[in-house]
């Protein structure tokens, strides 16, 4: 039980509830609590960060990310980022907004912000349409430019209209999306007194088009509408549009709350660096840039990790020899990562690969998709120090990555079927194979969240997000204080990832951040290095930790999950105007979630700073009324 574990600690407290629920730093771990109770699970702190609560994002976190990117939705499919790639999503009076006529028409004339919009504001645009011929072709028409910089083949898009007038309830508008290979989709919408939302989806996008609204003589010749809130967002399974997200002149790309595939438990926010998928046709295996020796796709699907029916089957043909299928990205001279999803249908094996040709240098691995386990890896040729991880992806499917260290030789990251022997060249039965999806390599020590291709390499944009101006002054303390911070790191291959930072620049900071297996806290001021605390082997791959920070003039403590608190007495406090969440002013990334970030305006004691970060007990209850036996156990 949570409640109030930490609530009242003997000679500890600090303002009421100070150590009320903060077992939520744990919550999500396995045998672990879960969430926390009502209130502020952290009284006493000047700012707490719930990151494990989802969307919104606090309104004082400034968040960036210069393109779209996938996540793992709370139903425990692989989706995308909220975005919104039209721009000027509410002022249609912009020029963005291109205002045009065919036929005998009026280009539309806009008065901006003179209605109430959905959400309450004045912010609605009424957009006067006159039409003066009968026929279809006779239009009058305004519409907003997108560029799909993201490759999806579905898109969610939505508007909402409201008839101006109490003359216009009744009239017809269209509203359509073009620009898409399948066609230009087209929603007649008849006018009433309250808001609609239209919405629709489209499918097989193209890279650009445009959204807009037209008056058609043969529908309404003169009507007056009252729009806001345009929409145009790339989905998976999805069948309907996401919360609406207003723009100005550039997309909007939103941050991700992350959860697990198979638990469905939250997992905070994701920070990752910039990552490129240099594999074409991500889930497309019939194109020809992957070849299928001996073996080919079998035209049968299955539901796919992102909810789609995507999940393409691959199966050996019926000679002796290797069924293998793969493709030929350019690599440089480095450390890259190759990812999988895989699901097991008649067989159960498959060799996973990244190697040259005939798999004389690289390394390979063999993966049990029934037992979701992996052999162990095997270097080919001179090649040392390759790794391999494998985990669910839910519903059957195993995502297993395989890292090494590249030369500047061609590399094929490739499968091949592999019997229940273990055996790679076997007679095919021309029908048996694996279920395959969402392949990539990225240069890399570890894999991170994936990057749907078709015809090119698609490069996925670094996740920033800071406190800055008064979101930070206001509750930050440049004398005194203490962070306390949740995450979970994707990999221990990753190098210096920072959670948190209070700084000015690089000169001028104070960081929390992993090392490989290590929890660190790191200060300079002026230039000068200040604290190094380093306390090792804290830090898991996948495991959520709790860390707390405190610091002062020649105070500085550092510990992680409860336990030996580290200290520096010999320090001074740099000047801080920012805090950066998972980053330091777009460097070091933490490329992992960040679960909570709490921070106390003063420094906390030691004994506090291992209570706050201790995991929670444990505690179990056992009652049976038959055998009239009562137990309870901590």
């Amino acid at each position: 039980m949570s409640v109030g574990l930490y609530s009242g600690v003997s000679g500890l407290a600090l303002g009421t509830g100070l150590y009320k629920n903060v077992s939520g730093l744990w919550s999500g771990a396995s045998g672990l609590t879960a969430g926390f109770g009502g209130g502020s699970p952290f009284g006493g702190a000047s700012l707490y960060l719930d990151f494990l609560a989802g969307a919104p994002l606090d309104s004082r976190v400034t968040f960036s990310r210069g393109s779209n990117a996938t996540l793992v939705d709370s139903t425990g499919k692989i989706t995308y980022a909220p975005a919104n790639l039209i721009t000027y999503s509410e002022q249609l009076d912009n020029a963005a907004w291109v205002k045009s006529t065919a036929g005998a028409a009026t280009a539309p004339t806009v008065t901006a912000n003179n209605a109430t919009a959905p959400n309450g504001t004045t912010t609605a645009d009424t957009v006067a349409f006159s039409v003066s011929g009968t026929t279809s072709s006779d239009q009058s028409i305004i519409e907003g430019a997108y560029t799909t910089i993201f490759n999806a083949t579905a898109y969610a898009y939505s508007v909402w209209v409201k008839a101006a007038t109490v003359g216009d309830v009744g009239k017809t508008i269209r509203v359509y999306v073009q620009g898409f290979s399948s066609g230009t989709f087209l929603q007649s919408v008849v006018l009433t007194d309250a808001w609609q939302r239209v919405t629709g989806t489209a499918t097989s996008g193209a890279t650009s088009g445009t959204i807009g609204l037209r008056a058609q003589g043969n529908l309404s010749q003169n009507v007056s509408v009252q729009v806001w809130g345009a929409q145009l967002e790339p989905v998976t399974y999805q069948t309907t549009p996401g919360t609406y997200n207003a723009t100005t002149s550039a997309a909007y790309y939103g941050p991700r709350f992350d959860y697990d595939p198979v638990t469905l438990a939250a997992k905070g926010l994701l920070i990752e660096e910039q990552r490129t998928n240099l594999v074409i046709y991500s889930s497309d295996f019939t194109n020809a840039s992957w070849t299928k020796s001996l073996s080919a796709m079998a035209g049968t699907f299955t539901t796919a990790p992102d909810g789609t029916n995507t999940g393409a089957k691959w199966r050996e043909d019926n000679t002796l020899n290797e069924h293998a299928i793969y493709a030929t990205p350019s690599l440089t001279a480095a450390l890259h990562t190759e990812t999988w999803y895989l699901k097991a249908a008649e067989r159960t094996k498959v060799q996973v690969s990244l190697a040259t040709a005939g798999l004389a240098y690289g390394a390979s691995v063999i993966a049990d998709l029934s037992a979701g386990t992996l052999s162990a890896v095997t270097n080919r040729g001179i090649h040392t120090g390759a790794t391999a991880t494998i985990s669910s992806a839910g519903n059957g499917w195993y995502r297993v990555s395989l890292t090494i260290t590249a030369t500047a030789a061609t590399y094929y990251p490739a499968l091949t079927l592999v019997t229940g022997t273990n055996t790679t060249i076997y007679t095919g039965d021309g029908t048996s194979g694996i279920f395959i999806w969402g392949a990539q390599v990225e240069a890399g020590a570890f894999a991170t969240s994936y990057i749907p291709t078709v015809a090119s390499t698609v490069t996925r944009s670094a996740d920033v997000a800071s406190m800055t101006g008064t979101n930070f002054s206001s509750w930050y303390n440049q004398t005194e204080g203490t962070f306390v911070v949740g995450s979970a790191r994707l990999s221990v291959a990753a190098l210096d990832g920072i959670s948190a930072s209070a700084y000015t620049d690089a000169n001028n900071n104070i960081e929390l951040f992993a090392r490989t297996a290590d929890n660190r806290l790191l200060v300079f001021n002026g230039g000068a290095a200040q604290v190094n605390l380093i306390d090792t082997g804290k830090v898991s791959a996948g495991v959520p930790f709790a860390t707390a920070a405190a610091y002062a003039l020649n105070n500085y403590a550092l510990t992680t999950n409860g336990g030996t608190v580290l200290t520096d007495t010999s320090a001074t406090v740099p000047t801080a105007i920012a805090l950066g969440i998972g980053s330091r002013s777009s460097n070091l990334f933490y490329n992992g979630h960040i679960r909570q970030i709490a921070y106390y305006n003063t420094r906390l004691t030691n004994a506090q700073l291992q209570t706050l970060t201790a995991p929670p007990l444990t505690t179990t209850l056992s009652m049976s009324f038959t055998n009239q036996a009562y137990t309870v156990g901590v």
